[in-house]
């Protein structure tokens, strides 16, 4: 709750007026992830379809621009772990499969995913179809784990690169 509240006066004091007016900035998705460093939906869908694809040279430009924007590069790790398992459970519920251990479906992973927009599970479910399950298992595996040695030894956060084409 602590972290919250942290989080809330964050967006508080740079909506502030700076110019001496009552007037305070309307903050928006954009301005709330830009104060917040966090990445944007659109790199999270672009990088996974370059990991997916193969591009090896377009990971790096999206890493480098993320980081070259300010953002938390583990917070963009951890992002990136939670889009990956999205596109998975997507990729379940899409082969009719149950998802949690068989005892949930994807109308209960929708009602779980409450951050989700109609949209935004339709596009993980569009991105997942032409990916088999094992490859999304594969790569939320290996997120998990470069995530969690990032997190470990912080100086790791950039050599993603290393670890995925090498």
């Amino acid at each position: 709750m602590r972290d919250a509240q942290s989080l809330l006066e964050q967006v508080l004091a740079f909506a502030q007026p700076t110019d001496g007016t009552d007037k305070s900035a309307c903050v928006d998705e954009s301005l709330l992830q830009e104060i917040l460093g966090l990445a944007e939906r659109r790199i999270l869908y672009q990088l996974s379809a370059a990991v997916l694809g193969g591009d090896a040279q377009r990971c790096v430009e999206l890493v480098a621009m993320v980081v070259n924007q300010g953002s938390d590069p583990n917070r963009f790790s951890r992002d990136l772990v939670e889009h990956f398992r999205n596109l998975l459970v997507a990729r379940l519920a899409e082969d009719g499969r149950n998802v949690g251990g068989g005892q949930r479906s994807l109308d209960d992973w929708q009602c779980a995913s409450a951050g989700s927009s109609d949209q935004e599970i339709a596009d993980l479910r569009s991105k997942a179809q032409h990916v088999s399950v094992e490859m999304l298992l594969d790569y939320f595996d290996s997120w998990l784990t470069v995530t969690k040695k990032s997190v470990a030894r912080p100086c790791r956060a950039l050599s993603w690169n290393r670890y995925w084409f090498d």
